[in-house]
Formats: structure tokens, C-alpha cells, sequence
């Protein structure tokens, strides 16, 4: 006899006056759509009885049309209820029926048996409708037409017969109150928690039994771990006056960016209102686990609860950041309800589990469908790790107190970070989107990979490329400064003591135990290149070797941290990174010289980007770095080939930094980079993600490195989802060729020469023009056509500042207004201090108008910075009248922070945006224009760190084409402005651009007595020095490799 169970599900319509019945009084079964597996039987007006049988099938469905409505944008959701006793899955569809296939969008509603036989209310917003079968555009009430269908779909069946009854769904109205929606939603996750939940294991997240013990140790030991520790301390104790435990989203809710900003900065500004609103809370209760003082958990718990009850996953407000934006608020939420379990009551932890859980059902549910994680690749950019780490750790908190599929989300969470650490850090141990975003965009990657470490659920940084960064990071730090690189999207920012670099050396540190490191060892040379990776190569799943000991790349990590990180100022961490200090970080005896464990030159395959040094890595060392990397979904720019060079110092070649801002003049695009540009145009990517280059060649030895890199899919193709789309541009060949010359004993310096072979696809000739920038503290003399030479200008301007450990000072600037009218301040300004970011804000006092926090420009150069406080997306407005006297109280905040002019002007004045600028109806008052006040500010030469007789000679070797040679003035997305030079050959098929560049420490030290072009099969250039001579030559497209070893002869005598 066949088994017959039955399963009950009603879906009914409350008495709603704006809701829209999707059944219509005496409507017949023909309008019902099922599978057929389901029988239906009208039991009356839209109550319909339907049966499946699982016989064939463990799903069924069926299906209605929408109602016949004339608008559906004045909708906003369905409404419905379901009840039943029995496991299964239930979810909504949208068909939306063309021509040809339905496109079908989905929306989970919930399992059926969590009402246990009781009504279980659903609301599903349109806004929530995710593409599945057939679609790809995001859903719009816009598309629906009353031909379209609403599908019900139950899965999971395991019954031979379920039978479920159900009656009207209906359309909800825009405006319907917000109270009744945000009610039924929150009700629909809390059907996820179970109904009786044991604590007894919070907290369960690092601070719990032995890490307790052994942290208050560590906080007790003396050096930078306990001043870090005693500085969190007193921050905590800040946080009970300053965090509105009441009222804890203040900032946030009802936030509304200026009108002025880009869709993107609005977002942006967003983040940075929701970031410091909700870090007080891991701040507060960490403190209070670790001190055992319960005045920081109770106070954490009440903010706590008060954000769970008024921002979830529902909120408006939280979709007015990116989507990224909410994994501060998540991993607040998961570490607050661990480590304040035992501080809220049962109502107040269902209330804060219900938010998060909200959270991480979304991101759980997106991350198999957006564009930032559903594909393998999609992980190599910084969204996907932080957003699954977050929601990882939320499972966590949450996990055995949900009936979530928990070990499934774990594993995918899991799968996810581990696909960033090994595709997003490449089998070189290189981020592809640069030191400063591995920081940002793990999120609370570490804290959940080192909890699922602790839980003997696998080890992330032994098993992923996560463990091979320190010899990256020690090639990204710049030589005359503790700041990285700023290649590919990046910035400068050291980011000091930041989680990711406390974690990594933490853990290497404790390995080293096990694995010391070993007499003479080194890591090996890079391998000779003679074409580039394929894509398969560049994204391998297979981790890369690990060359060096524990020990060795421990040494290195502590010199990285130790030259970028600033740890003298750990008493001086913001307080989330001094938890993830007091958490993480292990101190280790740094390397004495990297150069003892690394080559001069390293490549990192992966990512596309080669390093060579010359004289070490102090101040006078000499770092070249070339970027070519292949198209992926991370950061990027308009950059395949371009360069920086700095040696003796300076800054020779530099980078325009991070842009992030789609502006097609900008940082992204080819205009700010060391690259050529044909008939005035660049490389045409405008926002990241869609260029690609390679470096196709290279070598390296001890007396000389070779480089070639090919840009050409940079110039005819970007990328859409890894579909290549030609761009117009038409570029045959676009290959560049560096050789980096290291010198020797005869008193030959080191050098590079570079070589451009780029050349259109047709028979017309062109304009091509090689791009120099450099920083405003250089002048560059072009007038001869032969030797160009860049030197530290002579020119000097007086500053405000203070002295080094001193920032305080006031100063009065008083303006006579000219007009009545609307006015801002801007102030020409450079960060001093050996660390930029904390030389880098003032105060100030405006009559009864205080700014706190004027943040300036992070730059060692002067540059204009808006007067506005810290969070404020646009200048402060002030609104004058004519005749008034206007004082400006400049007050000092960080040491060594400097101004060389306060200007005031008309608001709707465009920005100054060079140093020399002075805009139409602007007034403004020198440094040593200022009424000094007490104390007073230092009135100082503006020095920023450079006082150096180093210099560069540039030798254009070209063809002898027509061509000309300028200077002008780029504008960066976030960095100021500095000079560029701009040289151009007109009407030419290739250019041949060949340079050769020459650093010079002194007026003393040699340069070369003849620069000379060779042209032939081989194109190079011989370079004759009063010791002898050398030959370069570049191979052209399919030839092999160049010479071995360079050629080089005596002078004849």
C-alpha cells in the first residue's frame, strides 16, 4: 500500500485595502499553470487544493498570472502566508514571457515547516528579485506586463504524496507602512533561529579560554605589545563618553550625501559614516572580555541591541553605501553577539541574531550570483573576500542556533577567501591590486580564517599564497620613504599596523619556531622569460612553492612591518587596529639587509610586475618597477607598461595614484601614467577591470635586468566579463623594453634604457607622445633636445608648521570679504612628517565655527585642500558679506603638518588645482602673512624631506622625426597635481622612442660622454662612459632573447 502523507500549505491574503488579489472572484482552475506532477481542485475563490507526487520529482510548482494592473511600478512587493508541518523548501519566480524563453527571476521565501503548522507571513520586495534562468539584467516592476507569471515552487520533497492547500497572493503598494513590512521581514528570518539556544559556548571567537589567558600575557610584556594594549585601553574608556550607546546610528540613518557627488563618492561617504559608527562596538566588548570590567560589555551591548533593532538588512539607508560597505556592520554584529552573549537578555540576543542573520542569508544568497563572487575570478577582487569573511565569521557566532544550511555556507564562505588568497595573491606571493587593498578588501578575513584555524578546520595561510607575501611587500616599499608603491590603483598608504600584516607576521613567526631560518639561504633568482603566461597560468589554483624557511620570510615580514607599518607608533593605533595588534601580532627579529635573502630583481608572474634595485635598500637605493598585468575583475588602470624610478631619494618617475573614479582624464586612465599615447589617446580603460597586458619577457642577473612587456590588448580590447571587445584603436604592436644597466667598478653608475616599439595597423602616419611624470619638487630643463636634466628646484616657499612630536600652534589669516556671497577655503598645504599620514590635518576656528579635523592632502609636495571636516564630502560653505572681516584661526592637530597659503573664494569658483593656481575672484594670504598666536607656528623654508643634489639626465636617442617637447600640468583623481613632460614625434609610422636615463647622485658623479642610437635588425644604443663602453640592444617582436651578458669595451686610448 502506498504511503500518503499530506502537507499543508495555505498562503492567504490579509485585509489589506491596498493590496492587489492575484485571484479573482469565480476564476476557474484553466488560469493555474502546473507541473505535471501537481493536480490542483478549486475549493473556492483563489483557494486551491493542490496534490504532488514525488514519485518522479522531489519539487512541484505552480503558477498564476499577475493581476490586471495598468502600473506595476506603484507596487512594491507580494504579500502572502504559508503554514505546513513537513521539511521543504519554498520559492517564488517571476516568469517574465517574450518571445522566445521566460526569463525568470527568484526569491527565497522560507522553509515550510518552521511555523510548525502554524501561519507564517512572507513579504517579497520586488527590489529583491535576483536573475536566474535566462536573465541577466537586474529586475524592474518595468518589465512585468500582466502576460507574466508569479511561480511558486516548493523543492526538497521526500514524501510519496504532499498535498498543500493555499489561497490569494496579493501586490502590495508603494507606501505601504514601513512598520508592517519591516515586521514581516524580520519575522522571516527569525523562523531561521531555533527556539532553544545554549550559550554555554559564547564567546567562541579568538577571545575565548586559553587565547584569554594567553593575550592578557601578551598585554603585560612590555614593549610596543603593551603600549598598544594600554592604548586600546584608554580608548575604550574614550568610547563610554563618546559612543551614544542610545542612539548609536545618529550619523547614519536619514544620511544624505551632498548633492554634488558622484553616485560613487556618495557611497563612499556613506562608508564613512556607517565604518566609525559601528567599530566602538568590537572596541568595547573586546576590552571588557580582556579587562573583565563590565563597564565596556554592557555599554557594547546596548549599542549593540539599538543598531540590530533599527538598521538590518531590510533598512533602506544601508543600500546608500556599496554593497561591500556592510561587512563593518556584519563582523560588529557577529563579534557583539559572541562577546556579549552573556550581557543581553534572550530577547535582546533573538534581536541582534535575527539582524545578522539577515545579513549573511544575503550575502550568502549573492555571492552565487552577483558579479563579485559567482565566478572563481570574480575573487581576485577585494569585494568577495571581505563580504564572505564577514558572513563566515556570522556563522560562526550563530552556528548550532540556526536552521540555516551552516556547514554548506561555511564551506563556501571558505572556498571563496581561499579563491582570493590563491588567484587574488598570485603563486609569487603578489596582491594584483596592490599592498593597500589586501588591507581593505580581506574585511575580517584573517579573524575567520584564523577561528576556522583554531577550530581544526583548515589553516588558510599554509595552504594559499597568503604565506609568500613578505618578499612582495619588501619590493613594494619604496626606498626613500616607509610608504608602498601606489602601482595599479593603489595608494601610498602604509596602513600602520594593519590587521592583515599583524596576522601574517604573527603566524610566520610562530611556523619560524619550527622552521628557523637557515645559513645562506636565498631566495632564487626569477627564471629567464621569453614569452608571456597564458590566463590559466597567471590565475593557477595551485598555490606557488614556498622557497624560503618560516624563519626567513618571518625576518622579512618584520623588515616589511618595521619599514612600512611604523610600529613605534603602536601606543598611537587607532583602536581597531590596535585589537587586531593586541590579536595577532608576534614581534621577530627583522632581516638586517633583504638584499641577504632576495635577488636585486624579482618578478611576481602572476600579478605582472617586476622590481629591480640597485645599491641596496636604504635611501640612496636605486627601485625601478614595471606593471603589466593581465585583465581580472580586481582594481586596475589604464597602465600595461608604465614605469616608476627612484634613486639617491628621489622620486624620478612617478605614479598618479589611486582613482577609483571612472573620470576618463584622470588617475585611471592612460594620461596619468609613464606610458605612450598615439594621435592623443591612451590605453582605453576608464573604470578598473577591463584592461589586460603581459610581461612577455625578462631576465635577470647581477649585472644587468631585462624587461619586455606587451600592451596590446591594453590598446584593441577591453573586457566585460572576460569577453575580449575590440576598441577602435587599431594598434599593431605595442611592446616596451627596459634594461636596467646596475653599473660596475669603473665608475659606470647604474642606469636604465628604454625602448618603445608601437606602431598602428595601417599605412597612415601618427602622433605619438611619451608621457613623464614627475613630482613638483623637480624642475625639468627640456630646452636641450639631446639631455634633458631634472633637479630639486631652487625655488622656496615659507610654511606654517611645527616641529617633529609638537602640534601645538595657532595662527590667525583675517580676510576682507570683496562681495556678499557664498565662499570656501582652500589651503595650500604638504604633509612633512617622515610618515605622511600622520603629518597630514589641522584644526581650525571660523568665529563660533569649529573644524576639528581638516584633513590635508597625505603628500610630501604642496597641494590644495579643501578646508572641511573630517567626513564632510565638499568644502565648507561660508556665507559672507561684503566689507565683513573674516578671521581664520589655523590650529595645529598632527606634528609637522604645513601650509604655504590660505585662500578664500566665490563657492562656485572652480577648485584650485595646481600649485601656481590663483583662481578669478580669489583672495589669499601667504604663510608669513600670518598673525602669529601662542604658541605660535614655526615660519619654515618648505623642505619636504628633500634637500638633495641627486639629479636625472634623460637622453632621447630618436629617429630624427619631426617633434616638439612640453610641459604641462596633470591633475590626479586624489593625489594634487604635478608636472608632466609631454614629448612628441608627429607624423611618423613608429616612433622608436629610446631613452636613456641616467641618475646622478651629485654634480660630481659621471655621465656619459656620448649617447648613440643603433637602428638595423637589432635596434639599441651605445652608451660611451670615460671608463668604456656599452652596447644595448632590444629585440624585436619574435626575436629571442637579447645578449646574455651586456657588451663592453674600453675607451680606446
Amino acid at each position: 500500500m502506498q504511503k500518503l502523507t499530506s502537507l499543508l500549505v495555505v498562503l492567504s491574503l490579509v485585509s489589506y485595502s491596498v493590496g492587489v488579489p492575484f485571484s479573482v472572484p469565480d476564476e476557474s482552475l484553466d488560469v493555474w499553470g502546473k507541473k505535471v506532477n501537481v493536480t490542483l481542485e478549486l475549493l473556492g475563490p483563489g483557494h486551491v487544493k493542490a496534490s504532488m507526487s514525488t514519485k518522479e520529482f522531489s519539487f512541484g510548482w505552480f503558477q498564476h498570472r499577475f493581476p490586471q494592473v495598468d502600473d506595476f511600478s506603484k507596487y512594491a512587493g507580494i504579500y502572502g502566508r504559508y503554514r505546513s508541518r513537513q521539511a521543504g523548501r519554498i520559492e517564488a519566480l517571476i516568469l517574465l514571457r517574450g518571445e522566445g524563453l521566460s526569463h525568470y527571476y527568484k526569491q527565497t521565501i522560507g522553509d515550510l515547516q518552521v511555523g510548525d503548522g502554524e501561519w507564517v507571513e512572507f513579504y517579497l520586495p520586488f527590489a529583491k528579485f535576483e536573475p536566474n534562468r535566462n536573465a541577466s539584467a537586474r529586475f524592474a516592476t518595468t518589465m512585468l506586463t500582466t502576460n507574466d507569471l508569479l511561480e511558486i515552487s516548493v523543492a526538497g520533497l521526500f514524501d510519496d504524496i504532499v498535498e498543500m492547500e493555499f489561497d490569494q497572493l496579493s501586490l502590495i503598494e508603494q507606501g505601504t507602512s514601513e512598520e508592517f513590512i519591516k515586521s514581516i521581514l524580520r519575522k522571516m528570518a527569525a523562523q531561521q533561529l531555533k527556539r532553544s539556544i545554549d550559550g554555554s559556548s559564547h564567546p567562541r571567537l579568538l577571545l575565548n579560554g586559553e587565547n584569554l589567558e594567553r593575550l592578557r600575557k601578551k598585554a603585560n610584556a612590555g614593549g610596543n605589545a603593551q603600549a598598544c594594549y594600554e592604548n586600546l585601553i584608554r580608548q575604550a574608556e574614550s568610547l563610554l563618553k563618546s559612543f551614544n550607546a542610545d542612539n548609536p546610528f545618529g550619523r547614519v540613518l536619514g544620511f544624505s550625501a551632498a548633492e554634488e557627488l558622484t553616485p560613487h563618492k556618495k557611497r563612499a561617504s556613506f562608508e564613512g559614516a556607517l565604518t566609525p559608527s559601528v567599530r566602538p562596538i568590537e572596541t568595547l566588548a573586546a576590552v571588557g572580555l580582556l579587562t573583565g570590567d563590565e563597564r565596556f560589555s554592557r555599554h557594547a551591548a546596548k549599542g549593540l541591541v539599538n543598531m540590530a533593532r533599527s538598521l538590518d538588512v531590510t533598512t533602506p539607508e544601508i543600500d546608500l553605501g556599496f554593497y561591500y560597505t556592510r561587512t563593518f556592520y556584519v563582523r560588529a554584529l557577529a563579534f557583539g553577539y559572541d562577546w556579549l552573549w552573556h550581557f543581553m537578555t534572550e530577547e535582546e540576543r533573538r534581536d541582534v541574531a535575527v539582524t545578522l542573520l539577515g545579513f549573511v542569508q544575503d550575502i550568502y544568497d549573492k555571492s552565487q550570483i552577483h558579479s563579485w563572487g559567482r565566478h572563481p575570478l570574480h575573487r581576485v577582487w577585494n569585494w568577495d573576500p571581505g563580504l564572505v569573511s564577514c558572513a563566515g565569521l556570522g556563522i560562526l557566532a550563530l552556528e548550532g542556533e540556526t536552521n540555516l544550511p551552516e556547514e554548506a555556507m561555511l564551506v563556501t564562505f571558505r572556498r571563496h577567501l581561499r579563491d582570493y588568497l590563491t588567484l587574488g595573491v598570485d603563486f609569487d606571493g603578489c596582491g594584483h591590486e596592490g599592498p593597500s587593498y589586501i588591507v581593505y578588501g580581506i574585511g575580517a578575513g584573517v579573524e575567520f580564517m584564523e577561528v576556522l584555524r583554531q577550530q581544526g578546520r583548515g589553516d588558510l595561510l599554509i595552504d594559499t599564497n597568503l604565506q609568500l607575501i613578505a618578499p612582495w611587500l619588501v619590493s613594494e616599499l619604496l626606498p626613500n620613504r616607509p610608504e608602498w608603491n601606489n602601482l595599479s590603483d593603489c595608494g601610498h598608504g602604509s596602513v600602520p599596523g594593519c590587521q592583515v600584516y599583524s596576522y601574517v607576521l604573527g603566524r610566520l613567526a610562530e611556523l619560524a619556531k619550527d622552521d628557523p631560518m637557515k645559513d645562506g639561504e636565498r631566495l632564487p633568482n626569477p627564471a629567464n622569460m621569453d614569452k608571456g603566461l597564458d590566463y590559466i597560468q597567471h590565475f593557477s589554483e595551485r598555490p606557488g612553492d614556498r622557497k624560503l624557511s618560516y624563519g626567513a620570510l618571518a625576518g622579512l615580514m618584520s623588515w616589511a612591518w618595521n619599514h612600512g607599518a611604523t610600529p613605534n607608533h603602536a601606543s598611537e593605533f587607532s583602536a581597531h587596529v590596535s585589537l587586531a595588534y593586541t590579536l595577532f601580532h608576534q614581534d621577530f627579529p627583522a632581516v638586517e639587509d633583504p638584499a641577504a635573502l632576495l635577488p636585486d630583481g624579482m618578478l611576481f608572474r602572476g600579478r605582472g610586475l617586476a622590481v629591480s634595485r640597485a645599491n641596496g635598500y636604504g635611501k640612496n637605493g636605486f627601485h625601478l618597477a614595471v606593471e603589466a598585468g593581465p585583465h581580472a575583475a580586481g582594481h586596475d588602470q589604464a597602465d600595461k607598461g608604465t614605469f616608476t624610478f627612484r634613486a639617491y631619494g628621489l622620486d624620478f618617475f612617478i605614479d598618479s595614484g589611486y582613482g577609483n573614479d571612472g573620470d576618463p582624464l584622470k588617475s585611471g586612465s592612460a594620461y596619468a601614467h609613464n606610458v605612450v599615447l598615439v594621435d592623443g589617446l591612451g590605453q582605453p580603460c576608464r573604470w578598473h577591470n577591463n584592461s589586460s597586458g603581459s610581461i612577455t619577457g625578462y631576465r635577470h642577473g647581477a649585472d644587468f635586468d631585462w624587461i619586455r612587456v606587451d600592451a596590446i590588448d591594453a590598446w584593441n580590447f577591453d573586457f566585460a566579463q572576460w569577453i575580449r571587445r575590440p576598441t577602435g584603436r587599431n594598434i599593431k604592436r605595442a611592446e616596451r623594453q627596459f634594461v636596467f644597466v646596475r653599473g660596475d667598478q669603473k665608475n659606470i653608475p647604474p642606469y636604465l634604457v628604454l625602448f618603445d616599439d608601437i606602431e598602428k595597423n595601417d599605412d597612415e602616419n601618427h602622433d605619438f607622445t611619451w608621457q613623464w611624470h614627475y613630482p613638483t619638487y623637480l624642475e625639468v630643463d627640456y630646452s636641450n633636445p639631446k639631455q634633458w636634466i631634472g633637479s630639486v628646484s631652487t625655488r622656496r616657499t615659507k610654511v606654517l608648521t611645527t616641529a617633529a612630536g609638537k602640534s601645538s600652534a595657532k595662527a590667525t589669516f583675517t580676510f576682507t570679504v570683496p562681495a556678499d556671497g557664498d565662499y570656501k577655503l582652500f589651503g595650500l598645504t604638504a604633509a612633512c612628517g617622515s610618515v605622511s599620514h600622520k603629518s597630514d590635518s589641522f584644526s581650525l576656528a571660523i568665529g563660533a565655527d569649529r573644524i576639528d579635523a581638516w584633513d590635508i592632502a597625505p603628500t610630501n609636495t604642496l597641494t590644495w585642500s579643501a578646508v572641511k571636516e573630517r567626513g564632510e564630502a565638499m568644502p565648507r560653505k561660508f556665507t559672507l558679506k561684503a566689507g565683513e572681516s573674516f578671521a581664520v584661526e589655523l590650529r595645529g592637530r598632527e606634528p609637522q603638518a604645513a601650509l604655504a597659503k590660505l585662500m578664500l573664494l566665490p563657492y562656485d569658483v572652480e577648485d584650485p588645482l595646481i600649485p601656481i593656481a590663483e583662481p578669478a575672484g580669489a583672495i589669499y594670504y601667504t604663510a608669513d602673512e600670518a598673525v602669529m598666536g601662542e604658541p605660535p607656528f614655526l615660519l619654515e623654508t618648505f623642505n619636504p624631506g628633500i634637500d638633495s643634489p641627486a639629479s636625472i639626465s634623460v637622453y632621447p636617442v630618436g629617429r630624427s622625426v619631426p617633434g616638439d617637447t612640453t610641459m604641462e600640468w596633470y591633475v590626479t583623481s586624489q593625489s594634487g597635481s604635478h608636472p608632466k613632460i609631454m614629448h612628441t614625434a608627429h607624423g611618423v609610422k613608429n616612433p622608436g622612442f629610446l631613452m636613456v636615463i641616467v641618475p646622478r647622485a651629485d654634480a660630481n658623479a659621471p655621465l656619459p660622454l656620448s649617447v648613440e642610437r643603433l637602428d638595423g635588425d637589432v635596434p639599441g644604443v651605445v652608451v660611451t662612459w670615460a671608463t668604456g663602453r656599452q652596447i644595448v640592444r632590444f629585440p624585436l617582436t619574435g626575436q629571442a632573447s637579447p645578449y646574455r651578458k651586456l657588451e663592453f669595451q674600453d675607451v680606446d686610448k
